[in-house]
């Protein structure tokens, strides 16, 4: 019998009989894994990027890697600047001054990596093309936006889901916001109204609560792959045996996952944070 209690870190739930079980079972049914992971900070604050003109369009999720890392670094002062300028509405007035705060983040981060001999090409042509941003008219995608709101409605990712696979059932957990927002417009394709998606509560129904696990420990996972690979490499190879254990059979089953379906798998997150995930499914997804 499962219990819902899977507190604490990444490297602490891999010791937890829960984590094993639920992934066992999923590997006993041969169930596949299906989820989008969405980076609340890099999906709310990216779109600085999109609005600078100039930006080599083959390097932008690049460039959007590098901003994140830096804004991510210290993240009560970036907050304190987004609230200031009342960002995603920064005013025509204020373009200057905001991006000029964005670069000393960005200036400090450089210093930072020159004590230690590193040279980041990406975020050096980033600094330059926000320097020259300073002199633009419009921030395009952070003006005339609703003040504060970062992110925006969840719905699209409800949607894109409905419209990626018209002819699978698709049962979500209810979130009545969602639910509400996509009543509200019909989702068509090829001239006919979807009905392959409903909501169930979570309580009432045993597959649900076995995804709650799973969002649980994908949640967790990628806030582990969210940092240095040094620093994520340095705790793999500290995991004791049943870790070990655990975080290959994580792997195996994410490796089956997208192995069955690429489609999948649906990140809205630093490319570096993406790399890491396929790069550890690579190494630890193996069937021994």
């Amino acid at each position: 019998m499962l219990t819902k209690n899977l507190g604490g870190s990444f490297i602490e739930i891999l010791r937890k009989d829960n984590f094993r079980k639920i992934l066992q079972l999923i590997q006993d049914k041969g169930w596949h894994i299906h989820f989008s992971i969405v980076q609340i900070l890099y999906y709310g604050f990216v779109d600085i990027v999109d609005s600078i003109d100039g930006l080599d369009v083959d390097l932008l999720f690049a460039f959007k890697a590098e901003l994140y890392k830096v804004l991510k670094k210290d993240p009560n002062t970036t907050v304190s600047i987004f609230k200031k300028y009342k960002y995603p509405n920064v005013a025509t007035k204020d373009i200057n001054n905001f991006l000029s705060e964005i670069l000393t983040l960005i200036e400090s981060v450089i210093t930072e990596d020159a004590k230690r001999f590193i040279i980041n090409p990406f975020l050096l042509v980033l600094k330059s093309c926000i320097e020259k941003a300073k002199e633009q008219k419009e921030l395009t995608f952070i003006q005339n936006e609703t003040t504060h709101e970062w992110v925006g409605e969840f719905e699209q990712f409800y949607k894109q889901q409905i419209l990626n696979f018209p002819k699978k059932t698709l049962v979500f957990d209810e979130e009545k916001q969602v639910m509400n927002q996509i009543a509200e417009e019909n989702i068509i394709i090829n001239g006919k109204t979807l009905n392959n998606y409903s909501f169930k509560e979570s309580e009432s129904d045993a597959m649900i609560q076995v995804c709650d696990y799973v969002v649980s420990i994908l949640r967790k996972y990628i806030i582990f792959l969210d940092r240095l690979e040094s620093e994520v490499d340095a705790d793999i190879q500290n995991f004791d045996e049943n870790q070990m254990n655990n975080y290959k059979l994580l792997n195996r089953i994410l490796a089956a996952s997208l192995d069955y379906n690429p489609l999948f798998v649906h990140f809205v997150a630093s490319q570096h944070t993406v790399a890491k995930y396929h790069m550890y499914i690579k190494k630890y997804g193996k069937i021994e």
